[in-house]
């Protein structure tokens, strides 16, 4: 054998060995090119299809499924929210505030501190993917109407590296609300607003609903659509104070609150001394 024919069966032989591994990694459930390109094709073929029989009739239905679809897999049940619990758990932090929230309005003495969760490498990964899952899963509720999103918006004031962070996951362009002190910022808007774009909210933690609803208000101003809010963590302080829940004051404005785990200062303060 010479050397060409020596270098050329190498070379043929090492292609072998590659695509091998490949196929062998894809059927063992890893992500591959093999299996990117594989899911791609069967997103087509499935909702190719369904817009054929005319179970979905509109481009908007078509790319909610697509898109559902495409992150359904990324996000598994190894990302659900009772997961949540262990990072609330291991972030509980005495309050340095006798009261949080736009206008100070509900009195706490503990509080979750996701701001420095998320910039852990393990933590701020499952904190994202538990967000982004309860996003997916939204978009092909059977109980309610399913939801389609153009774009993220984030609170500047709040977690915004939560949101960013979302936003990349889930392949969507995102915008900046700037609300300081309960009132919207001279530039208030950083990003792109289009008229008619499908928004969602994503926020940490939702103690009153005044900043989500400056927030939706300042969106609708500039024509774009905002119907749901997702957060991490509804606090339920203010309805034992006499006043009314977070949902409650975003449902006045037309907001739709999806929430992974409510708690209360009691809850927390538990935890605290378990821990």
């Amino acid at each position: 054998m010479d050397t060409t024919s020596l270098i050329v069966g190498i070379i043929l032989g090492s292609f072998a060995i590659v695509a091998g591994t490949l196929e062998f990694l894809d059927r063992m459930g890893f992500p591959t090119p093999l299996q990117d390109k594989r899911d791609e094709k069967n997103k087509k073929l499935i909702t190719g299809t369904l817009e054929q029989v005319g179970l979905i009739k509109h481009k908007l239905e078509v790319q909610q499924l697509g898109d559902f679809l495409t992150h359904k897999k990324k996000f598994p049940v190894t990302y659900s929210g009772e997961y949540l619990d262990g990072i609330i758990r291991k972030y509980v932090r005495e309050s340095k505030f006798e009261k949080v929230g736009l206008f100070e309005q509900t009195s706490i003495n503990y509080f979750v501190d996701f701001a420095d969760a998320i910039t852990d490498p393990e933590d701020g990964i499952l904190l994202t993917r538990i967000m982004c899952r309860e996003i997916v899963m939204a978009m092909s509720s059977f109980v309610d109407k399913p939801i389609y999103f153009d774009r993220v918006a984030i609170s500047k004031s709040g977690n915004s590296s939560l949101g960013i962070r979302v936003a990349l996951e889930l392949q969507k362009p995102w915008v900046f609300i700037d609300v300081r002190g309960g009132v919207i910022a001279s530039e208030a808007v950083e990003g792109l607003l289009k008229p008619e774009e499908e928004v969602i909210i994503v926020h940490d933690i939702l103690a009153s609903g005044k900043l989500i609803e400056i927030m939706a208000h300042e969106i609708s101003k500039r024509g774009a659509k905002v119907n749901h809010v997702f957060v991490l963590m509804e606090r339920t302080d203010r309805q034992k104070m006499g006043l009314a829940k977070p949902s409650e004051v975003l449902a006045k404005c037309g907001l739709k609150l999806h929430y992974i785990s409510q708690i209360s200062d009691r809850d927390l303060a538990k935890m605290i001394n378990k821990n």
